[in-house]
């Protein structure tokens, strides 16, 4: 059997009980035409107290789960014998919750409702995706030339970094106020030592880590920041309830060509107009529906004046 892979994006299947249930909702075609011991070719792979399971729901799990390799290497047939083994259990399973009549269960019956949308929602959203335009070698050239230092300038960073919290008990106001204590005992004393004591003091919980850090790997928002910044150099934010301190222990200059980095450019900017096509495509369509929000969901107004139409009726 010839596994296939389809051209575009990557599948990005929604999670448990979505995904188990695509293979009812979405097989296709495969190369292998297997036959029924008679010369005739069936796309009948197992059948299973008569319940049939066929090719195109095994090729759906080989695309789509990959089979684990110490699976795969215990089963005779490889990964399409693994995946129809799974399939066969499955089976056994899915009969026995039918014979406990188990699809007629509420909860069950929600689940496979908000499956079949999940997928239905996500085949709708791959097939947006996959409209965005490839990007041209000019947009390429463009989007290298405008980063030198993610490109031509591009550094690794070994960082010592310390972050004092996450602490629920402290609001944003006290977080800021620690974090400007800390940033003056820098500018007093330029020893992370020093720094490190000043943090301690606080009560709050302390982590130290080193890193190493590519500048493609930091978010785009602090490569300009990263890259004047020199060895030795700290500098200070806050995530949420955490400040965290950043020391520049190493600057190493790791230039990448134009050749090198245009894959990468490519599927950076196919992804953004990607989303963005996606984004736009679902704000007309939210802009052009009808959305009525009822009962305990309705702006306060139309709440009241819900339930003074049923205190008349």
């Amino acid at each position: 059997m010839t596994k296939h892979r389809r051209a575009g994006l990557p599948v990005r299947w929604p999670p448990f009980p979505a995904r188990i249930l695509a293979t009812a909702f979405f097989p296709f075609l495969s190369a292998c035409t297997p036959h029924d011991g008679q010369g005739k070719i069936t796309q009948v792979a197992a059948r299973v107290n008569g319940g049939e399971i066929t090719v195109h729901q095994v090729n759906f799990l080989l695309e789509n789960a990959p089979i684990p390799a110490t699976q795969a290497r215990t089963s005779p047939g490889g990964e399409a014998q693994a995946a129809l083994d799974q399939l066969i259990e499955q089976e056994i399973v899915v009969q026995a919750a039918v014979g406990l009549k188990l699809d007629r269960n509420p909860d069950v019956l929600a689940a496979l409702e908000s499956a079949r949308r999940a997928v239905l929602a996500h085949a709708y959203v791959e097939q947006l995706r996959a409209t965005a335009a490839k990007p041209s070698a000019a947009d390429i050239h463009e989007y290298f030339e405008k980063n030198p230092a993610l490109f031509r300038e591009r550094r690794v960073y070994r960082l010592h970094e310390f972050r004092l919290g996450p602490d629920s008990a402290i609001d944003t106001a006290a977080n800021d106020e620690r974090e400007a204590q800390l940033r003056s005992q820098w500018k007093r004393s330029h020893n992370l030592n020093a720094l490190l004591s000043a943090a301690q003091s606080t009560g709050s919980r302390l982590t130290i880590t080193t890193q190493v850090l590519a500048a493609e790997q930091l978010p785009l928002d602090q490569v300009a920041e990263f890259q004047r910044l020199a060895e030795g150099a700290v500098r200070f934010s806050h995530q949420a309830n955490s400040i965290v301190v950043q020391q520049v222990v190493k600057i190493l200059r790791e230039p990448v060509s134009e050749a090198r980095a245009s894959p990468m450019i490519e599927a950076y900017l196919l992804e953004q107009r990607a989303r963005q096509t996606v984004q736009d495509d679902l704000a007309q369509l939210k802009k052009s529906a009808q959305i009525e929000l009822i009962g305990e969901f309705a702006p306060r107004e139309e709440a009241a004046r819900q339930e003074s139409t049923k205190l008349r009726q």
